[in-house]
């Protein structure tokens, strides 16, 4: 008596969930062939699903609880729909109606919401022996689970039939005007076999006793058999081996709160949290925890500790003053930069950019300069300074060694990158000095 009012208690609050959500079961695709027991195609066979315990989808007030059909194609193929195996039942009426006298021949094939058909029935003839309009009726049974309605294929001939009609439900289909040239009829049957998965159903551990039979009812050796189909969402190819069940609980492997030993867990595939958010050590991931502009960092040990985060870079300082923080951190002559891939790491180094001036052995008169003369010297600018050295020793060349009298003078050109200088006499007599090189770099 209890266990009967526990079911209806669960009956009733599915039911009254069912009206307040919507119902979306999670499908298992079924695809691939099926064989007789003579080893052909189980051509046009049906297979029902019989859930082996009630239960209902998580989440839905969906209940699975009765049995669902699928069925074979003429080549063994798994579909939803089952062709139909049985012609219509014509009738020619002659009270009103505008189609020609003639004989005709009818096929129907069924169609679902989703737009799919099925193969087209035998072919059946009728006979207009004047102006009328021909009625077709469908067999008696009605329509199978999971069809909407049926499409209505007539022609003159045997094997010309065309689309006439698509009749929703199953009610007598009238063709009262003269046939059209409408679509030809169905090469293939291509509805789909879909059932819950069962591990999409509350409690787990269910599978499905399914059955196999032949268009004469007959049940196929080894049938039934009890199936586990798993894998909400994706499909199933029984062409590739039937998914036996045994009565084993598989059940989908949780993430859990607390763990065994804290033993690590992993989720292999997209996590979405929704609205909600996720907390680490006390510091809330897409929540409204901890301040802004910080993130969670590392001490070593764990992600624990509040780190600035965001437009978070290194303050470079100009003889002591804070410049603006920036992305990048660039480096103009004279300074150079390597990188070291080796050790990960980038050289900085001190590139001073030279120039070698060769000086001439050219006279040059008392308290006078020479012509100024340029040289290209890179990072040259209007603020730039010199720094100087001789290539070889100047000690014993005249003018610029113990005798002396001679200067270089150096300034930077109004162009950039561009050095000027000019040799100057600081003595009243004239000077024709040694040549010599002087190098000149960039301060």
């Amino acid at each position: 008596m209890t266990s009967t009012r526990f079911r209806v208690a669960l009956a009733v609050i599915g039911f009254l969930i069912g009206l307040a959500l919507p119902a979306f079961p999670q499908y298992a695709t079924l695809t691939g062939t099926l064989q007789a027991s003579n080893g052909l195609p189980a051509a046009n066979f049906t297979m029902a699903f019989t859930p082996t315990q009630w239960g209902f989808v998580a989440g839905t007030g969906v209940q699975i609880s009765t049995t669902t059909y699928c069925a074979t194609s003429v080549d063994g193929s798994v579909v939803g729909i089952t062709n139909p195996l049985t012609g219509t039942t014509n009738t020619a009426a002659y009270s009103g109606g505008t189609l020609p006298a003639a004989n005709y021949f009818v096929e129907y094939a069924w169609y679902t919401s989703t737009g799919t058909v099925t193969l087209v029935s035998p072919e059946t003839t009728a006979q207009l022996s004047a102006q009328g309009n021909l009625q077709v009726a469908l067999p008696a049974g009605g329509l199978p689970a999971g069809v909407t309605g049926y499409k209505v294929y007539i022609g003159t001939t045997s094997g010309s039939e065309t689309l006439q009609a698509t009749q929703a439900g199953n009610g007598v289909y009238t063709q009262s005007i003269p046939l059209v040239t409408g679509a030809a009829v169905p090469a293939s049957n291509n509805t789909i076999c879909q059932e819950v998965a069962n591990d999409a159903i509350w409690p787990v551990g269910t599978g499905y006793t399914v059955s196999l039979t032949d268009p004469n009812g007959n049940t196929q050796p080894g049938y039934p058999m009890i199936w586990q189909l798993l894998g909400p969402n994706t499909t199933i190819n029984l062409s590739n081996g039937l998914p036996y069940y045994h009565g084993i609980v598989t059940y989908p492997v949780p993430i859990l709160a607390s763990p065994l030993n804290h033993t690590i867990q992993s989720i292999s595939g997209s996590l979405s949290l929704g609205s909600y958010y996720l907390t680490a050590g006390g510091y809330k991931v897409n929540g409204s925890g901890g301040t802004a502009g910080y993130c969670l960092g590392s001490d070593g040990s764990y992600y624990d500790t509040s780190i600035l985060c965001g437009n978070n870079y290194q303050t470079v300082q100009a003889a002591g003053v804070s410049q603006p923080q920036e992305t990048y951190l660039s480096f103009s002559v004279p300074f150079s930069v390597t990188d070291d891939p080796t050790d990960h790491r980038t050289v900085i180094g001190l590139a001073i950019p030279k120039v070698q001036l060769s000086l001439p052995a050219t006279t040059i008169s008392g308290n006078t300069c020479s012509a100024t003369a340029t040289a290209t010297l890179a990072g040259v600018g209007a603020t730039s300074t010199f720094s100087t050295a001789f290539a070889t020793s100047p000690v014993a060349a005249t003018g610029w060694g113990a005798n002396g009298g001679l200067v270089v003078e150096l300034w930077p050109d109004a162009s950039p990158n561009t050095l000027d200088w000019a040799i100057c006499n600081q003595t009243s007599g004239s000077i024709t000095p040694t040549a010599i090189v002087l190098t000149v770099g960039v301060n």
